[in-house]
């Protein structure tokens, strides 16, 4: 018998347990494979949030805004406010820093030489709220992917891919904002799946309900960071394609539209003003005169709003409309004048081969440094753009009739699905390409679209194992082998995402295949000066 028939029999073996044959039902792997995807991204995700105790990348700004929503002071920011409260929340609840004066960090905008941080200040509650996202966010995946693979044990696999990703590991342990907007967007990509899928049993209301929910969560993802509005194309998708399905009866289908339509707005809109209200009513606080992020931010703030702060007019719909108005003067004005070249900056069409990785810190001592670098799985990140090429070719083979099999009913599904996902990394990648052209772009831009390449990268081995049959019985060992080299490859890279010491020789060694990290050169010692005779 060959070994891996014997390793399936023997598998299949252990589940007739009486102890463990509850698990034969396809429900309960569901229930205990999400389990095990959330509880391993707590290792990966959870782990030392603290180091480095020193702020890094965009926390420099996030930490000094954190202190203001916990004194309650009125202020604006370059992004939205709804990613800013949560990473105050965390802060909130850890109180780990409730013993230091924390005070001066709410009179800048950013910590500097001239604003440090005080001495003692603990990361961990800046850093909680966008962790435990993070980890949020792989049971989002393990959600997508079941909704592609319909086999929680396949799903589980294909989800190890967030769980060992570098990248995301880097951003959704630190006080930044991308961990926040991601589960909110992903959240609205799985809700897409369901209504894509016409997954949604009727009556209409309940259909209703989900084109809301879809409306909300992208609503929450742009209140984090406006850059992905470019999902709402997926709300579009929506639309044209139960148009195209109804184009019989186009007449009777127009009202319908409508309806999907306003109700995806309406949600939207409701939610920025719910964030924005609430972003008012949390921080009644006039900033004080020697306040120099204060002093900044008046100058977008409305005569009205100021009057609220200095207590000389009540709260009205009036007062949180001036309140926005002057948050979107801020954050219009921060773009308007900001940079668009630096040396960390990169082009949106050289993300996918993980071009112009970033050293966000570096720490080092005695010719070992640690690093925190913005880098993602390597070995995923190849495999995730040759994935984006054979989807390519495999859509236009479908499309233009050279390929018999891929027109087949059984493809029907899941080529339909990866032509809703090419479409919508093109919509994303073309939407920021045009942005490049107005501001400067970094890699962590691309973490939405990285997962879309990932959703393609599982519907292109699932559709290839269904093109060729004969290779079905390997599609396991295949999977194996695959998150084998993703694990090996999470691993090697794993020092420069955890702030992990490493010698000149060995940050060399994590230059190949790709380049991926400046390695720091010891500075060699000064030889003693001689003493006077």
């Amino acid at each position: 018998m060959p070994p891996l028939t014997d390793l399936r029999q023997k598998i299949r073996a252990l589940f007739d347990h009486p102890a463990l044959s509850w698990l034969k039902g396809e429900n309960a792997r569901r229930d205990v494979c999400g389990l095990l995807i959330v509880l391993m991204a707590c290792m990966t995700y959870l782990h030392n949030l603290n180091d480095p105790n020193k702020a890094f990348w965009d926390e420099v700004y996030y930490v000094t805004a954190t202190e203001r929503y916990q004194e309650g002071v009125a202020s604006y920011a370059s992004h939205p406010p709804l990613g800013l409260m949560l990473i105050a929340a965390g802060e909130a609840i850890a109180g780990k820093n409730d013993k230091i004066d924390t005070h001066p960090l709410a009179l800048t905008k950013k910590t500097q030489k001239e604003t440090p941080l005080p001495d003692g200040y603990n990361f961990y509650g800046a850093r909680l709220m966008s962790a435990l996202f993070g980890v949020m966010g792989a049971f989002v995946f393990y959600m997508i992917m079941l909704t592609l693979w319909n086999r929680a044990m396949t799903a589980f696999a294909f989800s190890l891919i967030y769980v060992f990703e570098n990248a995301y590991i880097v951003h959704f342990r630190a006080a930044m904002l991308d961990s926040f907007q991601y589960v909110f967007v992903m959240a609205a990509v799985w809700v897409f799946l369901q209504l894509f899928l016409k997954r949604i049993e009727k009556p209409a209301q309940r259909l209703g309900m989900w084109y809301a929910a879809f409306g909300t969560l992208i609503g929450l993802a742009v209140m984090v960071k406006v850059n992905v509005v470019v999902f709402a194309a997926l709300g579009g998708f929506l639309i044209l394609r139960d148009a195209y399905d109804h184009r019989a009866e186009l007449k009777a289908y127009i009202p319908r539209a409508l309806k999907a339509s306003v109700l995806m707005a309406a949600t939207f809109v409701t939610v920025i003003a719910a964030v924005f209200t609430l972003h008012v009513l949390i921080n009644p606080n006039n900033p004080p005169p020697e306040s120099a992020a204060g002093n900044f931010d008046r100058q977008h703030m409305p005569q009205s709003y100021q009057d609220y702060l200095a207590g000389e007019r009540p709260l009205t719909p009036q007062i949180v409309w001036d309140a926005t108005r002057g948050y979107y003067s801020f954050m219009n004005n921060d773009f308007t004048h900001i940079v668009k070249t630096e040396p960390n900056a990169s082009h949106p069409i050289l993300w996918p081969l993980m071009s112009k990785a970033i050293t966000y810190r570096w720490d080092s001592s005695k010719g070992i440094t640690s690093y925190v670098q913005m880098i993602g799985n390597v070995a995923q990140w190849l495999t995730a753009f040759v994935a984006l090429w054979v989807a390519l070719v495999m859509i236009m083979r479908r499309l233009s009739g050279t390929s018999r099999y891929l027109k087949g009913p059984e493809f029907s599904r899941d080529m339909n699905l990866l032509m809703a996902f090419m479409a919508m990394y093109a919509v994303f990648m073309g939407a920021h390409m045009y942005l490049g052209t107005k501001r400067v772009m970094y890699i962590h831009h691309y973490i939405p679209a990285l997962s879309l390449s990932y959703f393609i990268l599982a519907l292109v081995v699932k559709i290839g194992f269904q093109r060729f049959k004969v290779a079905v019985k390997w599609q396991a060992a295949s999977i194996a082998a695959m998150l084998a080299v993703f694990l090996i490859s999470f691993a090697f890279y794993s020092p420069l995402t955890f702030h992990k010491r490493l010698t000149l020789k060995q940050c060399e060694m994590r230059n190949v295949p790709l380049k991926v990290v400046n390695c720091h050169v010891p500075k060699a010692k000064k030889p003693p000066t001689p003493a006077v005779s």
